[in-house]
């Protein structure tokens, strides 16, 4: 496969600079910019983030401000920040110039500069479920796979995207939601599944509304929420196709991604795809024969090890002082 070439690439870092100092004496955010320099040395570096903001960084090519829309979540509760998202990212992207684009965030590093090895490797894409031109690129992280626990459709994860620019300003052609969207559970009874989401108050969660939003320009879909679809087998479904279809999911390491601000990998394979599963649904959609050997599944079934050990010497542990103390 040719190497791919990063003078057609634009590079989004978006959010709100984090000052924070990391153990060589750089802020995380000007890390971010260093290895997108290391690693994409001929790509278009843009830094979009907000007006007022305090920061003294260099190595990017251009600075887009926005004004900060805010997010009236309220204190102790996890803001959505999605109008920020949307905003930071959707002036970035159109502020850049190349044909291809990485949206990234400023609180992310890059590990190396391989992540289009796999723009071309899956060609095949069901017409009938097409929302994208090309695949889009994404995490595994947050890209909720459904179980008996978690089940919401079209939850793909927002940390970083990558593809065709004009892709990329597709998804980020969603609208900002208003106060009540933001506020939605705050008085209404919340779904079953958001035990798992405890500090949650948004309808929809960022991951949620962007697709949702990108879906709608083809599909005619009506979710109240992005929780509250714990029986509907046929939006589920759509969800998979489209996933399959128009976007191709990637752990870290095959991203070579790494968050300065968050411990990743979490131990999101309860809930998430690992790059094994989308490559079987994408085999098993296309009729192809296409194979990885993802450490993933390795890492999964250590941690479960460790876990149920852990336990286990706990009881033991447990069981044998009381049986000390009885004897005594």
């Amino acid at each position: 496969m040719p190497e791919f070439d990063n003078h057609k690439l634009s590079i989004v870092i978006q959010g709100k600079v984090d000052n924070t100092q990391h153990n060589n004496g750089k802020s995380i955010t000007q890390l971010s910019i260093d290895s997108c320099r290391k690693f994409f040395p001929s790509a278009e570096i843009i830094l979009s983030t907000w007006s007022g903001d305090n920061f003294d960084l260099e190595n990017f090519d251009k600075l887009v401000l926005s004004e900060d829309p805010g997010d009236p979540t309220p204190t102790g509760i996890k803001a959505a920040n999605t109008g920020r998202q949307i905003i930071s990212s959707r002036a970035g992207l159109e502020a850049a110039t190349r044909e291809f684009a990485i949206k990234t965030r400023t609180d992310l590093i890059f590990t190396h500069g391989e992540i289009f090895n796999y723009f071309s490797k899956y060609p095949f894409r069901n017409k009938e479920y097409l929302i994208t031109k090309n695949r889009v690129i994404l995490s595994n992280i947050s890209s909720y796979k459904p179980n008996k626990r978690v089940s919401i459709p079209f939850h793909f994860s927002d940390f970083i995207y990558a593809g065709k620019r004009s892709d990329l300003i597709s998804i980020f052609e969603a609208p900002i939601p208003n106060r009540e969207d933001y506020l939605w559970f705050e008085d209404k009874k919340r779904p079953k599944m958001l035990k798992y989401f405890p500090n949650w108050t948004s309808r929809f969660s960022p991951e949620s509304w962007l697709i949702i939003n990108l879906v709608k320009k083809r599909f005619q879909i009506d979710i109240k929420n992005s929780f509250d679809i714990e029986n509907n087998a046929k939006l589920l479904d759509l969800s998979k196709n489209i996933l399959i279809s128009n976007f191709i999911v990637l752990n870290t390491k095959q991203l070579g991604i790494k968050s300065l601000k968050n411990n990743l990998p979490l131990p999101y394979f309860c809930f998430c795809y690992l790059h094994k599963d989308w490559l079987y649904l994408y085999n098993k959609q296309s009729g192809e024969k296409k194979y990885y050997f993802d450490k993933e599944i390795f890492i999964k079934w250590l941690f479960l090890v460790r876990l149920n050990l852990k336990i286990f010497l706990m009881r033991f542990l447990k069981f044998f002082i009381i049986k000390s103390n009885d004897r005594a």
